[in-house]
C-alpha cells in the first residue's frame, strides 16, 4: 500500500463491549501496517545507501583482489539499516499479538454480528492473513540485513570484472526484493484493511 492514510483512534465511537474490542483492534491493524509501510520506505533509502557504498568500494578495488570490502562509513550504513530492521520487528510482533487478541474475542462470538455481517472470526481471520504477510515479509528482510554488506563472500569466480558484476547483481537484487515485498500482495493487503475498516465503521 503506497497511498497514505491517515492514523485511526481507538477511541472513536461510543461502542462498548465486543463490538468496542473489535474496533480498537482494527484500528491498531490499520496503524501497523502503517507504520510497516513508514519503516520500509526508510529502510529502503537506507539499503540504496548501502548498496551504493559496497559497489564504490568494489570499484574502487585498486589491487584488484577478491577480498572482502569494508570501510567504516558502510558499517555505519549498516547499523542504521539493522535498526530499521528491528523496527519494523516491533510492528510485526505487535500486529501478532492483535491477532491473537482477535483469537480470543472469537470466543466471545455468539449468533448475533457486532456490526454488519462480520462476526469476530471474521476479523480474525482477515488480520491473521495480514499478519502472515508481513513475518514472511520480515524472513526475507532479515536474510537481506544479514547479508547485503557480505556479497563478496557470496561470489566465487576467478575474474574480477565478472566477480565486480555479480557482487552488483546480488545487491540489485536485495535492493528489489526490500522495495517490491514479494510476500506482500499489496493489492490483496490493500483490501483487507479496507474491509475491517469497513465493518467496523471506520470508514
Amino acid at each position: 500500500m503506497k497511498q497514505k492514510r491517515k492514523s485511526f483512534s481507538s477511541g472513536q465511537g461510543q461502542l462498548t463491549g465486543l463490538p468496542r474490542q473489535l474496533k480498537d483492534n482494527v484500528a491498531d491493524v490499520h496503524n501497523f501496517v502503517a507504520k510497516w509501510n513508514k519503516l520500509n520506505s526508510k529502510g529502503f533509502t537506507q539499503l540504496t545507501n548501502v548498496c551504493d557504498i559496497k559497489i564504490s568500494l568494489l570499484s574502487n578495488n585498486e589491487t584488484n583482489s577478491f577480498a572482502p570490502q569494508y570501510s567504516s562509513s558502510l558499517e555505519e550504513a549498516c547499523d542504521l539499516l539493522c535498526e530499521t530492521y528491528k523496527e519494523l520487528e516491533k510492528v510485526c510482533t505487535k500486529l501478532t499479538n492483535v491477532s491473537l487478541k482477535f483469537a480470543k474475542l472469537t470466543k466471545l462470538d455468539g449468533a448475533e454480528r457486532p456490526f454488519v455481517s462480520w462476526g469476530a472470526t471474521d476479523f480474525a481471520s482477515r488480520s491473521q492473513e495480514i499478519c502472515d504477510m508481513l513475518q514472511k515479509e520480515l524472513k526475507v528482510k532479515k536474510c537481506i540485513v544479514e547479508n547485503v554488506a557480505h556479497v563478496d563472500h557470496h561470489v566465487n569466480v576467478k575474474d574480477v570484472n565478472e566477480f565486480n558484476k555479480q557482487c552488483r547483481d546480488y545487491l540489485m537484487f536485495y535492493s528489489s526484493c526490500w522495495l517490491h515485498q514479494p510476500y506482500i500482495n499489496e493489492g490483496k493487503l490493500g483490501m483487507l484493511i479496507h474491509e475491517m475498516l469497513m465493518e467496523s465503521g471506520h470508514a
